[in-house]
């Protein structure tokens, strides 16, 4: 796997940003792969090394690892646990027919309170939008990990930092008062966090198929009505089928709006080798 520079950021900017992941082992996978589309590891394996990221493209990612950094160096004291990793053996615990084991790194324990913390730079945006599913399969993964190892889960925590938050928007509906946002995530019981790492261990022991349209983050796609004269849609519909009983008034039309595939687009390292990437060429 290869780390350009074609914007020509600073050398030690670029060297902060060149990858230092290794080769993916068959037989290991992380809990952020293991909520991951199947298809993106299997890619990944195949051509790890014509596999190429732009050093523009982990900018962001780099403000995640400062962050997580600082909290390294914090020394919060003998209740807190930072970085902790956990690695469990699934064919050995379980006499599951496939070897795998699973590792995941915690942000933070805090023993105190019983919970696990996860620490996220994002986007004001995803304050508004509220819970991220991916966010509650992360941390439920983690909690699992954790207590198979031995510890007592009570609690987990996102705790976000606004990258983009702005002061002078504070009082507007809903936005946030500060660039931090911590949000109580919803702990499942320890079955529903096995039969979920179960069932996903399961898309990845054989062949992967196709990522679904909410793994590909679809967007657009639905049914707008528009009225003449007006640039915001009166209302849209999910399919054609539910528009087809609407009735049109004196200047109104239907227009089907674009649909994108966010993750595709943006955010797949291997899209360039997907056999189902609709964006090939664009590139």
């Amino acid at each position: 796997m290869k780390t350009t520079n074609r914007y020509n950021l600073p050398v030690p900017l670029f060297k902060a940003m060149q990858s230092n992941e290794k080769e993916i082992q068959p037989n290991r996978i992380s809990v952020t792969t293991l909520i991951a589309p199947p298809l993106m590891r299997e890619l990944s394996i195949e051509h790890w090394n014509e596999i190429e990221e732009d050093a523009s493209e982990k900018l962001w990612a780099l403000l995640g690892s400062a962050v997580h950094l600082v909290l390294q160096k914090s020394g919060v004291g003998e209740n807190f646990e930072v970085e902790k990793k956990f690695e469990l053996s699934w064919d050995e615990m379980f006499n599951y027919p496939i070897k795998w084991i699973l590792v995941g790194y915690t942000d933070l324990i805090d023993k105190t309170i019983k919970s696990i913390e996860d620490y996220k730079v994002t986007s004001v945006w995803s304050f508004l939008l509220g819970d991220k599913i991916e966010w509650e399969e992360q941390l439920n993964c983690y909690a699992y990990l954790a207590i198979r190892n031995g510890y007592e889960i009570e609690h987990l925590f996102i705790n976000a930092i606004l990258r983009d938050w702005q002061v002078n928007k504070v009082g507007e509906e809903g936005y946030p008062e500060i660039p931090f946002w911590r949000k109580e995530i919803s702990l499942w019981k320890i079955e529903e966090q096995e039969k979920y790492i179960k069932e996903r261990l399961n898309l990845f022991s054989g062949e992967a198929r196709e990522c679904t349209d909410e793994e590909k983050w679809k967007r657009g796609g639905k049914i707008a009505l528009i009225q003449e004269g007006r640039k915001k849609a009166l209302k849209l519909y999910n399919n054609e089928d539910e528009a087809s009983k609407i009735t049109l008034m004196k200047g109104q039309h239907f227009e089907k709006r674009k649909v994108d595939y966010f993750r595709c687009l943006n955010y797949c390292r291997v899209r360039k080798f997907c056999p189902y990437n609709i964006y090939k060429e664009e590139e």
